[in-house]
């Protein structure tokens, strides 16, 4: 499953410009690799912190990005301060705030949100 990841983690960063189905499909798998330490390590060497708060910038009206973009954060700071510091340094604060602004009647937009804020301190 490493190499699998691997190439999803590489191709996103080859093709930057896939739609928003495809930008909350990739958040979406990150989310689920990003339970454990070993994924988390891959995803965050092959750039995955850029490739998450990319799409959340290029789609921040599409609630269903920001669900999956706020859950692979919070899911990668679990337990890791190494990646809630490269984070903050990245500026996801803003990058959340601004997803429970624009998808303000969203409730799950929160609760990822506040998750991932939650996971980073």
């Amino acid at each position: 499953s490493g190499a699998c990841l691997d190439q999803i983690v590489r191709s996103m960063k080859q093709y930057p410009g896939c739609d928003a189905a495809c930008q909350g499909w990739v958040c979406s798998s990150l989310a689920k690799w990003a339970r454990n330490s070993y994924h988390r390590e891959i995803i965050v060497k092959n750039g995955g912190l850029d490739i998450i708060l990319r799409a959340m910038s290029r789609y921040p009206e599409d609630a269903s990005v920001q669900i999956q973009a706020c859950r692979a954060l919070g899911n990668l700071c679990y337990e890791c301060e190494e990646n809630a510091n490269a984070l903050y340094e990245l500026g996801f604060v803003a990058k959340i705030l601004n997803a429970l602004d624009k998808c303000y009647a969203i409730a799950d937009v929160h609760s990822k949100g506040y998750y991932a804020l939650l996971m980073a301190f």
